[in-house]
């Protein structure tokens, strides 16, 4: 965790400052160099103005989230007009970003590392010795391999006040509900086997295989007082409803 340094950020805006904004970034040399997350006012090629969120390292992120605590009873609502993440582009997992024709592996830049340092999947799992202190590149792939894959949650309900971006065995532990889209990379498939996928169209399921890997889950907590096997990722149990 020494290795290297976490910078954050947090305001508020909107009316009355209802909603915060936090972002974090990681530099990775320490020498104050690192991708920085922004999240700015845009305005789209039909004239609607759209709220932006744009986390170009894959160990930073931005959360958008309610100044305030909840109520009791509350609803939650948001139009999302575009996605750019993992998944397919044109039926492959691999493509050309258009913006800049950056070579992109579902959704992570083919250049360098990718990989899940310094929180791994598991020290009973693969791809990893275990050993905190082994560099960076030998931990595991987030790109491809047995745990590649590349998530983004639409919406997270936590058991705690002010989340901001953490680790992924934190969110294991505190979120209670979430959306999300879970693009995972074939090599991943071909090792835990594959999903269904429900055709909301048709009411009837096909192969996660046959998807474009950015569909939509729902997921909620599982059951209470639950514990991981020796080596295991930390977290709960999870019950998906798709």
């Amino acid at each position: 965790l020494n290795s290297f340094n976490t910078y954050r950020q947090e305001f508020q805006f909107g009316q009355d400052d209802w909603l915060t904004a936090s972002l974090s970034a990681r530099d990775v040399n320490k020498d104050g160099n690192f991708v920085q997350p922004r999240l700015f006012v845009d305005t789209l090629s039909n004239n609607q103005t759209v709220l932006t969120m744009e986390a170009p390292g894959h160990t930073g992120g931005v959360i958008l989230r309610p100044t305030q605590a909840l109520p009791e009873t509350y609803r939650i609502e948001y139009k999302l007009t575009g996605l750019d993440f993992g998944g397919k582009r044109n039926g492959s997992i691999q493509y050309q970003q258009q913006d800049d024709n950056e070579t992109k592996i579902n959704g992570y830049s083919s250049q360098g590392c990718k990989t899940q340092h310094p929180w791994g999947e598991g020290s009973g799992s693969r791809g990893w010795s275990g050993d905190a202190s082994a560099p960076y590149c030998e931990w595991q792939s987030v790109r491809d391999g047995p745990y590649g894959y590349n998530g983004f949650h639409f919406l997270t309900v936590v058991d705690f006040a002010d989340p901001a971006p953490r680790n992924n065995h934190f969110w294991h532990y505190h979120r209670k509900v979430l959306m999300d889209s879970f693009s995972v990379h074939p090599d991943r498939i071909d090792s835990f086997g594959s999903s269904q996928i429900c055709d909301a169209s048709t009411n009837e399921y096909y192969d996660y295989q046959e998807s474009n890997f950015v569909t939509v889950n729902m997921w909620v907590s599982g059951k209470a007082n639950y514990n991981p096997r020796p080596g295991a990722l930390t977290g709960n149990s999870q019950r998906f409803i798709t």
